[in-house]
């Protein structure tokens, strides 16, 4: 089908932050075809940083994830429900497609109801069109993107997928001076454990590379990940980890030449920056979730059990797949 007019769409992709990252191409596609139409987004207010000031963007509605996990919260979901549907949108694009955000998609009302063919907790049933996966290996940008190929609306350049917070690029720069004009930045963390690949890797990685400074990227929680890397070379590591707002975490990455990071939410911030990457993968499918259009940047031991899929490690020799690469190996990318 071709989608002749738009006035007003909602998106809904409210976490996590990598699979947020990967839906703002939709949004830049639709907006491209459609500019006068109103863009809203249902989205967890921790990620609103992201899309905040975002000149795409009319209007952010917050996901409360307890409120749907006891009945006390059903007087908020009953007044998120009226306020989208009062919005009268034109669109409803579901690109989480779980139970609840098929619901909430379809209880929007909503001219057409859009989202992706995931069989995950039945949501497809709730959907007028249903956006097929083109295979099991189809990247997850790429899939969203084909959703743009069903309503007959062009795909958007990608370049500025995440434009320029120049608030917080300039507080970077101040917080960054005197530490040279090229650096690395390091993301030693995931929310899997076993998505991580070791800390003493990392150490190692910075004392081989004794000519390069470095940056710690990270969550709060990630502060005992970074303080050693630090230890290993004070000189030249400098640790922004806990430091930053997200938005501030968005342009220390993008200022940096390159950035070595696990499989998470701050890897898909580089691929949407323009930053290049070195992927440190061990238990997930890169071609499904790596790094988008940067995939030759990852770095995975080819074992049996490699992808497992598992957020815990089963392997007799825990972590493997991700102990085994050197720091030699990821060096050896740098360059790449």
């Amino acid at each position: 089908m071709k989608l002749r007019s738009l006035s007003r769409f909602l998106i809904v992709k409210p976490s996590s932050l990598g699979d947020v990252i990967h839906a703002i191409p939709v949004l830049r596609g639709l907006k491209a075809a459609f500019p006068e139409a109103e863009a809203h987004w249902w989205l967890s207010p921790e990620l609103f940083p992201i899309l905040k000031e975002d000149p795409d963007i009319h209007s952010l509605h917050p996901f409360d994830r307890r409120a749907w996990r006891k009945p006390s919260g059903w007087g908020h979901l009953t007044k998120t429900v009226r306020n989208l549907r009062e919005r009268q949108f034109d669109l409803v694009l579901d690109l989480q497609s779980l139970a609840r955000s098929a619901l909430l998609s379809r209880l929007c009302r909503g001219q057409l109801t859009v989202g992706l063919e995931d069989y995950r907790e039945g949501a497809p049933s709730m959907y007028d069109l249903r956006i097929a996966r083109g295979s099991y290996e189809t990247h997850a940008v790429d899939w969203y993107l084909s959703s743009l190929d069903a309503l007959g609306v062009s795909q958007p350049s990608l370049e500025g997928w995440l434009p320029v917070n120049e608030p917080a690029a300039a507080r970077m720069r101040s917080m960054l001076a005197g530490h040279g004009a090229s650096f690395v930045a390091l993301q030693p963390g995931a929310r899997w454990k076993n998505k991580r690949w070791p800390v003493e890797k990392f150490v190692e990685l910075v004392q081989k590379q004794s000519d390069v400074s470095f940056i710690m990227v990270g969550s709060p929680d990630e502060a005992n990940l970074a303080e050693p890397i630090c230890k290993a070379a004070p000189d030249r590591v400098i640790s922004l980890v806990g430091k930053t707002t997200l938005q501030e975490a968005i342009e220390s990455i993008r200022m940096a030449d390159l950035l070595v990071t696990n499989d998470t939410g701050p890897m898909h911030i580089a691929t949407a920056v323009g930053t290049r990457v070195v992927a440190l993968f061990g238990p997930t499918n890169p071609s499904r979730t790596g790094p988008y259009q940067q995939l030759d940047k990852v770095v995975q031991t080819p074992l049996d059990c490699v992808p497992c899929m598992k957020s815990k490690c089963r392997n007799d020799l825990e972590i493997e797949c991700l102990k085994t690469i050197s720091a030699t190996q990821v060096i050896e990318r740098f360059s790449h």
